[in-house]
């Protein structure tokens, strides 16, 4: 199976224990890449994608969206006062996601900013970083604030390792998608995975992003400029 970084680690790996009790006796192998896997010249049974769902070809399905948000741990947040709000970006280190994993249709920072009427220039300068994982990563280390991906950073939120102390998260048009060839889709050892994925992602279900009791209410956000 061939998927990509971030989401084998934040995402897949976490819930392997639950596929080896859904699927007794399933062998994977996972192959974490960014490039296209080519059916045709690799031992590749199944892919798990973020993109637009276009793979000529293949059998497709959706699994489900993601949207970003501003993501930091909780003592990062109270150190540089965002609780308050925004405008604690402006003497706080910034984490940008710059890599293969970021598509066209996710903002980054100044493109979020602007979309809630705030000042690019609130994150000049910051930490450039090519994977989504290592953006989550580095936030929760305390390292600074990035926009994370929500699927991939729901556990961290969900256990209080990170926080997302204003603003409201923004969807974006890509969605995680399982492929496979119609011909390897009938092998018994891709449906039980399929089937498996799929219950995933049922209970995955759509966006929520409401925030944990435990954590902090998020503050809206005052225009700027």
């Amino acid at each position: 199976m061939s998927v990509a970084p971030s989401f084998a680690s934040k995402w897949l790996i976490p819930r392997l224990d639950a596929l080896r009790e859904a699927v007794p006796g399933l062998e994977v192998l996972v192959d974490a890449s960014t490039r296209l896997a080519d059916f045709a010249s690799e031992d590749i049974d199944c892919v798990i994608r973020y993109g637009s769902g276009a793979y000529s070809g293949l059998i497709t399905e959706r699994l489900f969206s993601e949207a970003v948000l501003p993501v930091c741990s909780p003592e990062f947040a109270r150190t540089h006062g965002l609780f308050r709000g925004p405008e604690g970006l402006r003497n706080a280190p910034i984490l940008h996601e710059d890599g293969p994993e970021r598509d066209p249709s996710c903002p980054d920072w100044k493109g979020w900013l602007r979309s809630n009427s705030l000042s690019g220039r609130l994150v000049d300068g910051g930490i450039r970083l090519s994977q989504s994982s290592l953006v989550l990563d580095a936030a929760v280390a305390g390292k600074g604030i990035g926009l994370g991906k929500f699927r991939l950073a729901e556990p961290d939120l969900a256990a209080g390792r990170l926080v997302s102390p204003f603003g409201s998260p923004q969807p974006v048009e890509f969605s995680y998608y399982f492929a496979t060839t119609p011909h390897k889709a009938k092998l018994a050892t891709v449906e039980r995975f399929h089937g498996w994925l799929k219950a995933e992602a049922r209970r995955v279900g759509a966006l929520d992003f409401t925030p944990p009791a435990a954590l902090p209410a998020r503050i809206a956000i005052v225009a700027a400029e």
